[in-house]
């Protein structure tokens, strides 16, 4: 009898649960695979780093990189260029990220990889997002075409976005006896380009800094990067966040300079396969610095 009575009050949590959730309407808000919320990257604290006292560094070195976007394994910080569509879940490239937390006030953008200049937002629209006009061709009352003025508002446009240089400091800590590794900052930066109004083709002037902003030593960065979830190739349901793409240094890259007594960069004194050369030797130094602190 009680085993009857069991089954049939199971049957009927069953039967409202299933009820319950026929009734509930699917969005595409919820940034989801359209049936169940995600929520793994939602209101998370950033891994903390092991903390690191001056006498314990036994050896230091200053190194910027540059990660290239058109890189097949960089892609991810590249897209999506738009939020919208199912498929991408809700998902922002990491230049609208940074952008959009520079714009509300929640990170704070600096001049240069010394962080000691801010600039205010505002300052920053300015630059990136200036009126310009533009001539088009239109068609008169007369029938004829006449070259016509019409002011344009540019916007800044992630698309531009095309690499991210970052500032890293390794060190020797001899209480945890390891090597180890801070990224301190890292800077955007989009193509520099024209269109030519007669032709409307692209005229592109290489690259130029969008700006700097801190990374490691600034919690308000790794809690906006912490809670932004990353495209995974490999499994949809699996996502990691941009904190833990720089944290576990899922990215590829070249050493663009590395701290000298003149601060020069490698393109300043090697150009072509020399420079990557170049690049792979300081590499190969730093790993070298942990194997042979393990020498006797």
């Amino acid at each position: 009898m009680k085993k009857i009575f069991a089954c049939a009050l199971l049957s009927s949590f069953t039967f409202a649960s299933f009820f319950a959730n026929a009734q509930t309407e699917i969005t595409a808000d919820t940034k989801a695979a359209s049936f169940y919320e995600r929520t793994h990257s939602q209101n998370r604290a950033p891994v903390e780093f092991p903390s690191v006292r001056e006498a314990d560094v036994l050896n230091a070195k200053y190194v910027w990189r540059r990660i290239n976007f058109s890189e097949k394994f960089n892609q991810f910080f590249y897209y999506p260029i738009t939020v919208q569509g199912a498929a991408n879940q809700g998902l922002e490239n990491l230049a609208t990220i940074i952008w959009n937390g520079i714009m509300d006030g929640k990170i704070t953008a600096y001049t240069n990889d010394d962080f000691t200049t801010e600039i205010v937002p505002e300052a920053l629209k300015a630059r990136f997002e200036k009126a310009r006009t533009d001539s088009v061709w239109v068609d008169n009352e007369d029938g004829f075409q006449e070259l016509k003025i019409i002011p344009i508002q540019e916007k800044f446009n992630p698309a531009d976005v095309t690499q991210l240089d970052i500032i890293e400091c390794w060190f020797l800590d001899k209480q945890r006896s390891v090597q180890d590794v801070r990224i301190l900052g890292m800077a955007l930066s989009k193509e520099d380009y024209k269109i030519d109004p007669e032709s409307g083709e692209k005229m592109s002037f290489g690259t130029m800094e969008v700006c700097w902003i801190k990374y490691a030593n600034d919690p308000a960065v790794r809690q906006l990067l912490v809670n932004k979830e990353v495209y995974n190739p490999r499994n949809d349901a699996d996502r990691r966040t941009f904190d833990d793409i720089f944290v576990q240094r899922y990215f590829s890259s070249y050493i663009t300079k590395e701290s000298n007594v003149s601060q020069r960069a490698i393109a300043a004194y090697l150009t072509g396969i020399d420079g990557l050369l170049e690049s792979e030797k300081i590499k190969a130094d730093l790993m070298n610095q942990e194997i042979d602190m393990w020498e006797y």
